[in-house]
Order: structure tokens, then C-alpha cells, then sequence
């Protein structure tokens, strides 16, 4: 439990950032093992069907341009919906053996892993769906991109609360939108800035395809594209892209830890956490 304990204790921003790659850090092993486990074949998957419609326009002297997006079918998102549950079920498998003990150490087993992710498919699912659903309507209208934003970002707390803390639904909801938007500015900061962070990162994995996205441009294109060629040119392309959206889900899973931090530090700063259950133990002697 002493690493339950201290998940509740105030931190800056700043603080709760380094906490979440400080927990990668040390849990490095198992992080990369599980995240490779569960969605290498996501990866592979988003990445043949983005290739399949950038070679398209590519052949065709298009380049890379944004319709590229729009010519992605449904299946496309599906898989990618499913990774970042993936992506979110695997994290909160993490700090559950985190918060038990077991982690950091030696690298989780398969039994392990399925031990602490059991309860938590259901609930981080549900989560899921519910971004999802707000996800929509933020791409429909600048106003109501707004409201969602204000009324969504609180909802980042919803899964450590429910997840973390077992406590049910209803108690869950009531706790997230408490603390969410007492901590409304603060929420919006972390994730900006964690994003920013990962986004640098994946910047430097996105160099070798952008190198290799300007020889295809200047070079193999204009010279001709024989059929040996283009099945080496769509090889290494398949390859980069699936590292590219394999990083980006274990970039996802830093803005979760970031936001289990800081409902540790809110939790703590307006909850006295702590200190609550320092008594409800007393009681229970």
C-alpha cells in the first residue's frame, strides 16, 4: 500500500510530469514488454491502412496532403479507437501493480498482467466510448468544441477516480466534476503541456519518414517506380509508420499517468485524502 499512499500528496504540475516519466523510467521493461504485447498488431494494422492510401496519392505525384485523412475508411478509426483503449487498459494495468507493490521490479509475466487488468476492461471501455461521444461534436462546430472542452476536460479525472479508487459510478461522477472543475485551469495546462512534451518525442521518430517521404518525392518517383521497388518502397513505409503509431500509443499512456498523478495531488489538496484514510484505518483497528 505504500505506493498508494503515495500517489496522494500535493505536486506542481511540473511535479505531476515528472512523476509520469519517472514511473516509466523505472517500470521501463514492463511498460515496453505489455505495450508491445497488445499493440504491435494494432500498430502493424493502422499502419497498412495508412500506407495503403498514401501510396495512392503519393503514386499519383500528390504527395502527402490533407484529404489524405478524409480518404481513410471507418475501419481505420475503429482499430485506432480500440488501440487507445488498449493504450488505457494496459496503463491502469500498470499502476494497479504499480500501487500493490509488485512494480517497479522484475518485468510483469503474462499472468501478472491479466491478474491486475481484470475489472478494468469494462471500465475503461465505457470511458472510452464516453470520449468518444464527446469527441464528435468538437469537430462539428468551434462553439460547441468550447462547451465540450468545459465540460469534458473535468472527465479526465472520471477513470483514476473510478478505476483507482473502486469507488462506483455515480460516486465517481460526483468526485470527477467536484474536483475537475475547482482544478479546471490547472487539468488544461498539465495536458497541453504533456502533449507538447510527447509531441517532441514523437517529432524525432517522425525524421527517419520524413526522409524517407523526400527521397520517395525527389527520387523514386521521378526516376520511375518498377514493381521491385515499389514492394521495398511500401515495406519501409509500412515499418516506420507502425513504429510511428506505436510510439504514439505509449505517448498516450504518459498523458494517463500525468492525469493519475494529478488526481493524486487534487485529491490530496482538497480531499485531504491522506488524512481520511488515515482515520477510516484507525476506525477499522
Amino acid at each position: 500500500m505504500e505506493n498508494r499512499k503515495q500517489l496522494y500528496q500535493e505536486r506542481t504540475i511540473s511535479m505531476c510530469i515528472e512523476n509520469a516519466f519517472d514511473f516509466v523510467r523505472v517500470n521501463i521493461s514492463s511498460w515496453l514488454f505489455l505495450f508491445a504485447l497488445l499493440l504491435a498488431l494494432p500498430s502493424l494494422i493502422l499502419a497498412f491502412l495508412f500506407t495503403k492510401s498514401h501510396f495512392e496519392y503519393n503514386i499519383d505525384g500528390m504527395g502527402l496532403i490533407p484529404s489524405l485523412i478524409q480518404s481513410l475508411d471507418w475501419f481505420f478509426f475503429v482499430i485506432l479507437f480500440l488501440g487507445l483503449w488498449v493504450t488505457v487498459w494496459a496503463s491502469y494495468t500498470l499502476l494497479e501493480a504499480y500501487f500493490d507493490n509488485r512494480l517497479p521490479g522484475k518485468r510483469l509475466s503474462l499472468k501478472e498482467a491479466w491478474h491486475y487488468s481484470r475489472g478494468k476492461m469494462g471500465k475503461t471501455l465505457s470511458i472510452m466510448v464516453l470520449a468518444a461521444i464527446l469527441f464528435f461534436p468538437m469537430t462539428q462546430h468551434a462553439i460547441l468544441f468550447l462547451i465540450v472542452l468545459i465540460i469534458g476536460l473535468p472527465l479526465l479525472l472520471l477513470a483514476p477516480i473510478w478505476i483507482v479508487e473502486k469507488t462506483s459510478y455515480s460516486d465517481a461522477i460526483q468526485k470527477t466534476f467536484r474536483l475537475g472543475f475547482t482544478a479546471w485551469f490547472k487539468i488544461f495546462v498539465l495536458v497541453l503541456l504533456v502533449m507538447l512534451l510527447c509531441s517532441m518525442m514523437m517529432l524525432s521518430v517522425s525524421f527517419p519518414w520524413l526522409i524517407y517521404e523526400m527521397l520517395i518525392e525527389n527520387v523514386w518517383i521521378p526516376n520511375g517506380v518498377t514493381t521491385s521497388s515499389m514492394f521495398l518502397i511500401q515495406i519501409i513505409e509500412l515499418l516506420l509508420t507502425a513504429l510511428f503509431f506505436y510510439v504514439f500509443f505509449l505517448m498516450a499512456s504518459v498523458v494517463v499517468f500525468s492525469c493519475v498523478f494529478y488526481y493524486g495531488s487534487v485529491s490530496e489538496s482538497i480531499d485531504d485524502t491522506t488524512l481520511e484514510n488515515d482515520i477510516e484505518n484507525f476506525e477499522n483497528l
